[in-house]
């Protein structure tokens, strides 16, 4: 099992960004999705939801494994 603490996937290099769960409250939020700092993850939010993306050509989702590191979503 890989386990990223950096924001740099360990899976393909690539740079990752936070996912942002929820009704954007802030006009901010579509600019910097748009930029491609963060991602837009809906409003339907689980416990299990991944909490970062990274932007490689084919993304890969992980999750936080509660000790603060974030370990790849199933399938990644």
């Amino acid at each position: 099992m890989r386990i990223m603490t950096t924001n740099q996937c360990s899976i393909c290099g690539s740079r990752t960004v936070p996912i942002i769960y929820g009704m954007p409250a802030d006009p901010k939020l579509f600019e910097d999705a748009k930029r491609g700092d963060i991602e837009l993850g809906g409003c339907v939010v689980w416990f299990d939801n991944p909490s970062r993306v990274c932007r490689g050509s084919e993304p890969h989702y992980w999750l936080q494994d509660g000790t603060g590191g974030l370990i790849p979503v199933p399938g990644d």
